[in-house]
């Protein structure tokens, strides 16, 4: 990735039980996820905003990488640096301000990771 110039800003999300919980709720909208703890630093929200400015995509590599970088972002997808928490439940339709693709790992059905 590095030689074909592809940047790998990292970014930090203290995934907590709640997010393995499975959703028991109809509408699923109706579940509550716990909060967990996310770390952006200065350097990844640069880059993530300096790639978007310049056309470029954005791949998240996990879920909770996605959560991390659409709960820090503005309305119009400008990363924020920081702390925080999340505690974002991504369901359909909700419209990505930041990610344009997601690269993840096995999930379990009517998990909080990919609903």
């Amino acid at each position: 990735m590095e030689k074909k110039g592809i940047r790998r800003p990292a970014v930090t999300l203290h995934v907590g039980i709640g997010t393995f919980r499975p959703v028991e709720t109809e509408p699923v909208e109706a579940h509550t996820r716990d909060e967990e703890r996310c770390i952006v630093p200065e350097e990844t929200a640069r880059a993530i905003n300096e790639a978007r400015a310049g056309g470029g995509r954005i791949v998240a590599v996990g879920s909770t990488s996605v959560r991390t970088l659409e709960s820090v972002a503005d309305e119009n997808g400008v990363v924020r640096s920081g702390q925080g928490r999340s505690g974002l439940f991504i369901v359909p339709p909700y419209r990505f301000k930041v990610v344009d693709a997601m690269l993840t790992n096995f999930h379990l059905p009517k998990s909080t990771l990919l609903m």
